[in-house]
């Protein structure tokens, strides 16, 4: 299968997204957050006075790719659901299995910290309803990717209340990041060249395609302030929220709260990032898909309970290391390594 990059943001940078209305109730200034630690005494003020069923930091389920790479300081290597890793921010191109680092140990620890205050909820691992709760305002603070413009759309998320946020790591890129969203032409497609017509034309905007498909139609489902700039009519019927999935997004109209120079600045970030040093390496799974499918499982089983802090990472990574190593986690380790090697000789001839 081929497909069609989307051209939007590939510079990722993590960062806190907030309530603005907490934020100004307790008078607490977020750029003061420069890591992780540092927003503590906010999420305290949140413990000791607002309802006890407030999720103070949505730290939910699931695999924690993001963590790897922006407070472990790993680069994974194909998904971040299987083990393998290098060290991001050296030139050092050792395959390691990520999940028995220090660093990974030290970032557990840390969320353990903060389940055992209050900050993250109880049933962490396995909450279902937290776009929900996000809507209804119960949630105050979320990490995610955060980039020029995305204010309107966090705070969509959380039921259209304001919100501020804060960078907490340097813009980065890896493969998973430039591959993240594409449009592809399925090989069922009756018409497969009409298709990639289409998606020429959407990512060109030609006759307002893109637009079209971001927005909907102008007069029913938004209304012009500009030539470049929009607002969105409420309960119109049509408002996906994703410009990003459809094509170009630096060809996208500006709404209410993206400031005039978006696109400029979000070009400034991409050209700016840190570029993984495995930037253009793909994994072929191949040769250890049934370990990966073994590792993946262990994975699955014990990253999401470790990384809410909801059991003691001192108690449990250990048995999290050992059925990895069952799976033969060493395999994967060693192909992962192989293929590196190779992919460098490559390069440097």
């Amino acid at each position: 299968l081929y497909g069609v990059l989307n051209y939007q943001i590939v510079g990722r940078q993590q960062g806190f997204v907030v309530q603005k209305a907490l934020l100004e109730k307790y008078n607490f200034d977020l750029s003061s957050v420069k890591k992780l630690e540092d927003i503590e005494p906010f999420f305290q003020q949140l413990k000791d006075n607002e309802p006890s069923n407030m999720m103070i930091f949505a730290n939910t389920g699931g695999t924690y790719g993001w963590a790897m790479t922006h407070y472990v300081g790993m680069d994974t290597i194909g998904s971040a659901s299987y083990p393998g890793a290098v060290r991001a921010n050296t030139d050092d191109y050792t395959v390691v299995n990520q999940y028995e680092t220090e660093e990974f140990m030290n970032f557990c620890k840390l969320m353990r910290d903060w389940y055992q205050k209050g900050y993250i909820v109880k049933d962490a691992p396995t909450v279902a309803n937290e776009t929900d709760l996000k809507q209804q305002g119960m949630v105050a603070a979320f990490l995610d990717n955060v980039a020029p413009g995305y204010e309107p759309q966090f705070a969509k998320q959380l039921g259209d209340r304001p919100v501020e946020t804060v960078v907490i790591d340097p813009p980065f890129v890896n493969t998973e990041n430039v591959i993240a969203t594409m449009n592809c032409v399925s090989r069922t497609s009756q018409n497969p060249e009409k298709a990639l017509e289409f998606l020429d034309l959407m990512n060109t905007d030609a006759d307002g395609i893109y637009n079209l498909m971001c927005f909907g139609l102008e007069g029913t489902h938004y209304k012009k302030l500009s030539d470049t700039r929009i607002e969105k009519i409420k309960d119109s019927g049509y408002d996906p929220n994703a410009a990003w999935m459809f094509g170009n997004n630096f060809n996208a109209y500006l709404i209410p709260g993206q400031e005039d120079g978006l696109w400029e600045e979000t070009k400034e970030l991409n050209n700016n990032a840190t570029a993984s040093k495995l930037l253009g390496f793909s994994l072929n799974t191949e040769p250890i898909k049934i370990e990966l499918a073994q590792c993946e499982a262990v994975v699955s089983e014990y990253l999401g309970s470790i990384t809410t802090g909801s059991v003691d990472p001192e108690a449990y990574i250990p048995q999290f290391l050992d059925k990895l190593e069952k799976a033969n986690v060493d395999k994967i380790i060693e192909e992962e390594q192989r293929q590196v090697d190779e992919w460098l000789k490559a390069k440097t001839k």
